[in-house]
């Protein structure tokens, strides 16, 4: 009973108040987490221009259904100020508002109404209040037509604002302010995976006893290493793994390693995606970071552990799985540090994949994301069009 007494208060409460309070030139962009924010690289942008709107960031790192009625008000009384509302996860739709959503991960796994961790289909009627959805290509749109059940003509390609971070910002410096010391030298191995743990059920089957999910991992070999080839290790597990870190033994000598987290990032008042382009190899599994990282034209190292378990539990919009990621795939220790000794040793096998795979994923290759994105928010804003 009570359940259903809070779910009709927060109903009246985004309901109502958007129709009570008249909204300011203003633009409110909703921030989750420093860990590839689109509206925070938009928010970036934005206050360096003149459009006449005031704009603020908001950080939302929790969600909704872990706050309080009082703080559900105070949240939707605040957005409710804006003439237009930026998101990156699931819309808002409050009524009277323009609304851009710019998602916050390229589409790699299933997500929305093409996830199907349980035989069932998710879908989100309040995505059909949003104006505009940027994309990164044509493929791109198709992909998040079918995720969200929109009209795709309000789809709109302007490239992702975040990935102008990957040309304009100086990773290495912004890494040797967090690690407080120089990198002169080093060459930079980042590894980002996706998450398993962090919703109600487990995705995959990856071997916790290690960070890669390898069956067998012997970290003082790993740490000899990169000692041996003047290497920094840098991680950054997702999110929603944050808190299961713990859950991780063996771990790697932290000498040689740098783990971020998004306390970390925020504390030092950077995005992740201010410093991933000091990467000089990334490594992932599934994470939809290395179609981002593409635009680099650096190596990538998969370690699709689990391939088999997590594409019964997740699934991913696309596949042959080898066929869509450009790079070695490893599953063992040994295989990792062969294929990493062979790429320091300028042996790139998958230069040409990548640059194919570049050219399917971005019809824009350059910096100026955010400033084709804010054209769109001018064209909502000021001639009240629709797309």
């Amino acid at each position: 009973m009570l359940k259903f007494f809070d779910r009709a208060v927060y109903w009246l409460v985004r309901t109502l108040l958007p129709l009570i309070i008249r909204p300011k030139n203003k633009i409110i962009l909703i921030s989750e987490g420093p860990s590839g924010c689109n509206s925070y690289a938009l928010f970036t942008y934005l206050s360096k221009t003149s459009i006449n709107f005031e704009v603020e960031i908001f950080y939302n790192p929790s969600f909704d259904s872990s706050s309080t009625i009082a703080q559900y008000f105070k949240k939707i009384r605040f957005l409710s100020s804006a003439k237009l509302i930026v998101t990156t996860h699931g819309p808002v739709s409050l009524r009277g508002r323009k609304e851009i959503n710019t998602w916050h991960s390229p589409l790699f796994k299933s997500i929305l109404a093409m996830e199907n961790p349980s035989q069932t289909t998710r879908l989100d009627t309040n995505w059909r209040g949003v104006d505009s959805i940027l994309s990164y290509s044509q493929l791109y749109s198709s992909l998040m037509v079918a995720c969200t059940l929109t009209n795709p003509y309000r789809h709109l390609i302007t490239g992702a604002p975040r990935n102008d971070f990957l040309y304009d910002s100086d990773g290495r410096r912004n890494l040797e302010r967090i690690t407080q010391s120089s990198l002169d030298g080093k060459k930079i191995i980042f590894f980002v995976p996706t998450f398993r743990m962090g919703y109600s059920k487990l995705q995959g089957s990856k071997n916790l006893e290690n960070i890669f999910g390898f069956q067998e991992f012997d970290s003082e070999h790993f740490n000899e290493f990169l000692l041996r080839n003047n290497l920094l290790f840098v991680y950054k597990l997702h999110p929603n793994e944050e808190k299961f870190y713990s859950e991780y033994t063996n771990l790697i000598n932290t000498e040689l390693s740098c783990r971020l987290s998004n306390d970390v990032l925020s504390e030092h008042d950077l995005d992740l995606y201010q410093i991933i382009n000091a990467a000089d190899i990334l490594i992932t599994d599934y994470s939809g970071i290395f179609i981002d990282y593409l635009l680099l034209d650096r190596p990538i190292i998969f370690t699709p552990v689990d391939l088999e378990s997590y594409a019964k539990t997740r699934s991913f919009l696309y596949g042959p799985f080898d066929e869509w990621t450009p790079g070695r795939k490893v599953l063992t220790q040994n295989e990792l540090v062969g294929e990493i000794s062979a790429l320091l040793e300028g042996g790139d096998e998958f230069e040409l994949e990548r640059r194919s795979a570049t050219n399917i994923w971005h019809d824009y290759q350059d910096n100026k994301s955010s400033e084709r994105s804010s054209e769109v928010i001018k064209k909502l804003l000021f001639s009240g069009e629709k797309n």
